[in-house]
């Protein structure tokens, strides 16, 4: 394998590592507080502060999840640029 091909190959693993740090940021948006979801309470009425400290929770593990992901997105891009790099300085055979 030339360095080129290799240069390419770099570049599609930084792509793909972008892609998936940009999955991870979507699919750990926050989850909205909803009544709906609250249910039945000791005392007959609707558990609100639960359902709250729920939310609160996932919400917690989610902002984690998306601080991780903009890790692999800065990884992701400085392993573009190497890719780029690598391509565009290896000489052309003729």
């Amino acid at each position: 394998m030339d360095i080129k091909k290799f240069g390419i190959v770099v570049l599609i693993l930084g792509v793909l590592v972008c892609s998936y740090g940009s999955f991870q940021i979507i699919t750990n948006q926050p989850k909205k507080f909803n009544r709906a979801e609250s249910k039945q309470g000791v005392f007959g009425g609707r558990d609100d502060f639960a359902n709250k400290l729920n939310v609160d929770r996932i919400n917690s593990v989610r902002s984690k999840n998306r601080g991780d992901a903009v890790t692999i997105l800065i990884a992701g891009g400085v392993v573009i640029f190497v890719g780029l790099g690598i391509s565009f300085s290896a000489k052309k055979k003729d």
